[in-house]
């Protein structure tokens, strides 16, 4: 076995071998060989849904509980049943979303598994976020920060407080959403948690652009680019890239809102997103 060096090493490797991840899971899942079909699936699912490919995560996802199944592991069960929750809300299959998270949900509950309940939690809060039910995206965010309050997991933790500064400057309190995210940041510092990094600077971007501090925004939206593109996060990096081009616009420079929008266009229509439309008709 040929060591990987590093992260970008192993993307490399992931992005090289990407064609035959689901073949190899399937031949082994065949032979016998259920726990390096599960453990396969579990190392191919970050590059899958960071790049973009969400149905082949989601035959992984299925495949790995096929072959967990003879064991019984309920630990394993339910990290992959939160992994289908995440790749259904993606592809915007709500109420299959909101099963699986249930179902992880009671499984990490029953094992006594703070953090990942932790995480469910804030997975819920994203299904109720996207629903636009913000109170009962509060209620889980709330939830997610109790349950990591008392462990060392600072990521973890920084996760669960953006989470609540992202809902919380939706519900329209943009300073109490600067403090979470500000003491996410923090939590971060020397982490050298790049995707979570970028998601709080994303949230910080769209704060700052609720407080009308333009430049602040920007700078915030792009140190969040400049993390999801180097994690291979492109949905989310078009994301950021349509929320810079609506605070360059509101900053009166049109040409580079255009640019930002045309860069979040181009990932979009490779990504065969619905949200093309709409960054579309900006441009238009």
């Amino acid at each position: 076995m040929v060591p990987v060096a590093d992260e970008h090493a192993a993307f490399a490797w992931f992005t090289a071998e990407h064609t035959v991840l689901l073949p190899t899971i399937r031949y082994a899942l065949a032979s016998g060989c259920g726990t390096a079909a599960w453990q396969l699936a579990w190392a191919a699912t970050t590059y899958l849904f960071r790049q973009g490919h969400w149905d082949e995560c989601i035959a992984a996802q299925h495949l790995a509980l096929e072959a967990v199944r003879p064991s019984g592991d309920a630990a394993v069960r339910a990290w992959f049943r939160r992994g289908l929750a995440r790749i259904c809300n993606r592809l915007e299959r709500r109420d299959e979303a909101r099963g699986y998270a249930e179902t992880a949900l009671e499984l990490f509950t029953r094992l006594g598994d703070a953090l990942g309940q932790a995480r469910v939690h804030q997975d819920l809060a994203q299904l109720a976020t996207d629903r636009r039910d913000y109170p009962q995206a509060l209620r889980h965010a709330e939830a997610a920060v109790r349950l990591t309050r008392a462990n060392g997991d600072a990521a973890l933790r920084a996760a669960a407080l953006n989470a609540l500064g992202w809902i919380t400057v939706l519900l329209g309190a943009p300073e109490r959403a600067l403090a979470h995210c500000e003491q996410a940041l923090a939590l971060l510092a020397g982490q050298g948690d790049r995707h979570q990094e970028a998601a709080v600077w994303d949230s910080l971007g769209l704060i700052h652009h609720r407080l009308g501090h333009h430049a602040r925004a920007i700078a915030c939206y792009h140190e969040a680019i400049g993390r999801f593109r180097a994690n291979g996060h492109r949905y989310l990096e078009a994301g950021t890239l349509d929320k810079l081009g609506d605070v360059r616009a509101d900053a009166g420079d049109r040409a580079a809102a255009r640019s930002a929008w045309q860069r979040a266009l181009r990932i979009l229509m490779e990504l065969d997103r619905a949200e093309a439309v709409a960054v579309r008709a900006k441009l238009g």
